[in-house]
């Protein structure tokens, strides 16, 4: 998995004006060239509730939808970070669970 697998993808990404989460992981697709519709789910009730699911119930942002897989766009094991390997292995494993 790589940028480019994910520049042949719809992607989306859940999130809110306040969080810094959200802003670094939007730098980080823009800095890679990765078109992606945002929904504010502070403002969106039905994006809101895709997230309580893809979330299990607790509300974290950011996530993201790499073509129909959620994930995570915010590491709790490295705060404040971004960790593009992470980011990776979780899409990777994500995606295979829906085979």
């Amino acid at each position: 998995m790589n940028w480019n697998n994910i520049r042949l993808s719809e992607v989306t990404v859940y999130g809110t004006s306040w969080c810094p989460d959200c802003s670094r992981l939007k730098r980080i697709l823009n800095e890679n060239t990765i078109v992606f519709t945002e929904f504010d789910v502070d403002k969106d009730e039905k994006s809101r509730e895709k997230l309580l699911q893809a979330a299990q119930g607790e509300f974290s942002v950011p996530w993201i939808d790499v073509g129909g897989t959620m994930v995570r766009g915010w590491h709790k094991e490295f705060p404040g970070k971004w960790n593009e390997q992470t980011f990776f292995s979780e899409l990777e494993i994500a995606q295979a669970k829906k085979k």
